[in-house]
């Protein structure tokens, strides 16, 4: 999801929004998608032009800049990033011109008064729409009647079923459920696939800041050349106030706080783009666009 309109390109040495970054990148002027960070100047985390490297013919979406880790305290562009996303979090947003029919991701939040998780076989039955404007101005509406929340993917996935999904935007891939998941398992960050939507997951440790945020710390490490120390544990954070304002009872701070005081590991599963390193090239970093895109499970 875009969540920045500029950022600072380290190859060209100022700020360019994507169209520009791309036009660069066509002429040889920019190396990697991943040479750009946060255009304020006391902030500089690590930005992604996602889809940059991808050939125009294959591009579902044109190029667009995301953020790989958070914005430091006061960054002006932090208010910014927030509003953008807000905006592409509507369901239906999130699958427009998608074919009526599809088995889609559900990632709504849950309601404050549907306290209850699904179960395993559960498939929500609420559908999706799309509104398309046809010749004579009147508005066609087409329903898309099936989607599975991230929980009852993992299980059936945990059941060896396959069956083809698609993915929310901006990727919009269909691909089967086994092909979406990966393990951890000390990969290299250039052998994994980049600008799709993937479901990965491992053994990991759910760790408590002092600001109150969760750090969750996959077992495995992942590998990179840029890295100081060439391989490192993948993490990613929960903020506080995603917890405290969450409708989900698995995500109370109580269970979490549960996790963290009794060092109690979780297979974890995150639905998200591949990861980055992160500006200071020390550590690896999945982004957590919010809490439905996050399952933790107790696997023997």
């Amino acid at each position: 999801m875009m969540s920045l309109q500029q950022a600072y390109s380290l190859d060209l040495g100022k700020k360019v929004n994507a169209k520009e970054a791309d036009i660069a990148y066509q002429a040889g002027l920019i190396s990697s998608q991943k040479n750009f960070r946060c255009p304020h100047q006391l902030c500089g985390i690590a930005v992604t032009c996602a889809n940059l490297e991808r050939p125009k013919h294959k591009r579902k979406v044109e190029p667009y800049f995301k953020s790989v880790e958070y914005h430091k305290p006061n960054c002006p562009f932090a208010e910014e990033e927030r509003c953008i996303k807000l905006q592409g979090t509507d369901q239906r947003s999130l699958y427009e011109n998608v074919a009526s029919g599809e088995i889609l991701v559900n990632l709504a939040e849950p309601s404050p008064k549907k306290q209850n998780i699904l179960g395993a076989s559960e498939v929500k039955k609420g559908s999706f729409s799309r509104t398309t404007q046809s010749s004579d101005s009147k508005k066609e509406k087409v329903s898309i009647n099936h989607t599975k929340t991230l929980s009852v993917l993992i299980s059936s996935f945990l059941n060896n079923e396959n069956f083809q999904i698609t993915l929310p935007k901006p990727y919009q891939e269909t691909i089967f459920l086994k092909d979406v998941f990966i393990k951890i398992d000390e990969q290299n960050l250039s052998d994994l696939e980049q600008n799709c939507w993937r479901i990965f997951y491992g053994k990991a440790w759910i760790n408590k800041g002092a600001n109150g945020d969760y750090r969750i710390v996959f077992n495995n490490k992942l590998y990179d050349s840029s890295l100081e120390k060439g391989e490192v544990r993948p993490s990613f954070f929960i903020p506080k106030q995603w917890i405290d304002n969450s409708a989900y009872q698995k995500f109370s701070s109580e269970k979490m706080d549960e996790l963290v005081t009794k060092k109690w590991p979780r297979t974890v599963f995150i639905l998200a783009d591949t990861p980055a390193l992160n500006h200071s090239q020390k550590y690896i970093n999945f982004m957590l666009e919010g809490l439905p895109y996050l399952e933790m499970r107790y696997l023997k």
